[in-house]
This record gives structure tokens, C-alpha cells and sequence, in this order.
């Protein structure tokens, strides 16, 4: 339902807008065996400017292991776009990691735009 709302709330937006939008996810891929099947979980980025950097997560990805892929991986990403002119929205899903306390507060900290 969130999903579905977002994506009716932004219908009317234009190519440019969208173009402004640095995507993010994180996956668990498995390798699938009888036993003890092997996991990792990566996180990486995209926008209409290009790929972002993979990060490879050993177990699952907490606020503090969230929040040094985007010390690392965003807000070079975010201040080049922004001293260049170019308009920048960091669109995350509703993970626990991204709606944290730490994450919210980290977030207002360093001015990223969602």
C-alpha cells in the first residue's frame, strides 16, 4: 500500500525530477545447497547518472552498518550532485535500519534530501 501510494503521489513528475532520485535497496542472495546454504547481503545504489558502489554486508545490515555505507557511498555522491547544480533525492524503502532513530537523526544532520 506505501509503495502504491508513493508512486500515485509522484505520477505527475517529470523527467527531470526523476532523474534527481538516488535509488537504494539491499538483497540477501543465497547460494542454494541440501546444507548450510551460504548468504550475503549487499546493498548498492543507482541513478539516471550511473551504478553506485556495491557494499557486501556480513549477517544482517543494522542502523550503524546502514549508516557507514552512507558516510562512504552516499554523501559523496550527494555533494557532488548538489555543488554541481543538479537537484538530489535519496529514495530508501521502509527498513528498520533506514527508520531508526539514528538513521533519521543522521539523515537531518547531513541535510540528505528524501
Amino acid at each position: 500500500k506505501n509503495r502504491l501510494r508513493w508512486a500515485k503521489e509522484h505520477r505527475q513528475w517529470t523527467p527531470q525530477q526523476w532523474c534527481a532520485i538516488q535509488w537504494s535497496d539491499e538483497a540477501r542472495f543465497e547460494v542454494c545447497v541440501v546444507k548450510f546454504p551460504a548468504s550475503i547481503m549487499i546493498w548498492g545504489s543507482m541513478s539516471s547518472k550511473g551504478v553506485g558502489k556495491l557494499h557486501f554486508i556480513d549477517g544482517n545490515v543494522d542502523a550503524n552498518k546502514y549508516l557507514a555505507i552512507l558516510e562512504e557511498s552516499l554523501l559523496p555522491v550527494m555533494e557532488e550532485c548538489l555543488t554541481s547544480g543538479q537537484d538530489f533525492v535519496f529514495q530508501q524503502d521502509g527498513a528498520a535500519c533506514h527508520t531508526s532513530k539514528k538513521a533519521i537523526k543522521w539523515m537531518e544532520e547531513n541535510n540528505v534530501p528524501l
